[in-house]
């Protein structure tokens, strides 16, 4: 089903009825016409991903031969998954005759087969089974509990803990929020987990971080029980999650995993390349997807700042993952055509336009990446 046209110069009521029932359409009067690499004259990537991901994108304008008329977006109508299909860049011409549109479908220099993954969408779908089984357990008189720690004003990480305390209370979980001053001492802290620790209506600890220097985060985390760290950053978990027996797994790998499960992308027998070795992403990610288990037995490289010629390993990649935290510096040249990347950067930079005056990228170059990947997460949308 065609469910979005670009570049159609008509009226967005007629295209709806003339193309789908059900149809979407997203009009523009900038003319039908541009050069080969663009949508109506404007650069493919951002003007693809502000349609597909519904995020603000600077259009910027494209250069070359003028060749192409539009491009056909596919929205599935149960959950509302949108992809562009292989080879999907047509030509539109109107027939006055009956006022039908009439496709023809064009060559290019290649496909145009990058589907965004909807990180939102599959986080919608979590929810609404964890919702499930929280109800199960409440029949039974159990309600789960979670406990977040905010020490200092950090805004990132009030809004991180914000939104924690937002999810627990759609869910239906019961929730605390612990906030303390940035001159809190590691001892008072040590003592607020020790609490929770015994506390019977939490389940789960969370210390966010990242603390106020005078605190070391790693004594803070001995101190959590094992069985109520859902981080999954104490030496237990982690312990258990290299030998393939993790039950309580760091959130961000864990969520790739799912992102990765929900579009049936499947890393067995692929070669992955991590670029990043934090102990919150890069490395978990990688002990994850080598295990001999469904969602893993892949083959995996871990690259980093230090790794030489890194565009060499990140082109060997069937799934690259981008955690180092530098805006935009997996480019284009350096994947291979059809590669699945997952960008889990989350950067700032500088945006005269933006209301706030900065914007958020991820360390992937969405708008070059689009144009050769099979499967791509755009930021922010993606990993969530």
């Amino acid at each position: 089903m065609v469910s979005a046209i670009f570049g159609t110069h008509t009226h967005v009521q007629t295209a709806d009825e003339q193309i789908s029932e059900r149809g979407t359409a997203y009009i523009t009067d900038a003319g039908m016409t541009g050069p080969h690499d663009s949508i109506i004259g404007m650069e493919k990537g951002p003007s693809l991903g502000r349609f597909l991901t519904g995020m603000p994108k600077r259009f910027r304008s494209a250069s070359g031969n003028v060749k192409i008329s539009g491009a056909v977006v596919r929205i599935d109508a149960q959950s509302d998954r949108r992809s562009i299909s292989s080879g999907s860049v047509c030509r539109l011409t109107w027939r006055i005759s009956g006022m039908k549109f009439t496709w023809k479908r064009i060559k290019t220099g290649g496909d145009m087969s990058a589907q965004i993954i909807d990180g939102k969408l599959v986080s919608s779908e979590i929810k609404a089974n964890v919702k499930v089984r929280v109800d199960a357990l409440k029949a039974r008189g159990i309600t789960p509990g979670l406990a977040a720690v905010l020490v200092g004003d950090d805004p990132a990480s009030a809004t991180y803990v914000s939104s924690k305390a937002k999810a627990c209370e759609q869910l239906g979980l019961y929730s605390e929020v612990i906030r303390k001053s940035a001159s809190t001492t590691q001892a008072e802290l040590v003592e607020i987990v020790l609490s929770l620790n015994r506390n019977p209506k939490i389940h789960g600890i969370l210390v966010q971080s990242p603390l106020p220097k005078q605190i070391d985060e790693m004594a803070v985390t001995l101190n959590i029980d094992p069985r109520k760290d859902v981080d999954g950053f104490h030496p237990h978990n982690v312990g258990l999650m290299l030998i393939g027996r993790g039950h309580l797994l760091p959130c961000t790998p864990h969520g790739i995993i799912k992102l990765m499960e929900h579009y049936t992308i499947d890393p067995s027998g692929k070669e992955v390349v991590v670029v990043g070795r934090s102990n919150i992403v890069g490395k978990p990610i990688a002990a994850m997807l080598l295990q001999k288990a469904p969602m893993a037995n892949a083959t995996v490289t871990v690259a980093h700042s230090q790794s030489r010629n890194l565009a060499d390993i990140t082109r060997r990649a069937d799934i690259l993952i981008a955690a180092i935290g530098r805006a935009r510096m997996i480019t284009a040249d350096m994947i291979k055509p059809g590669a699945v990347v997952i960008d889990v950067g989350v950067n700032r930079v500088e945006d005269a336009a933006a209301t706030k005056g900065y914007r958020l990228v991820g360390d992937v170059d969405f708008a070059g990446c689009f144009e050769k990947a099979s499967y791509i997460t755009p930021v922010p949308g993606g990993v969530v």
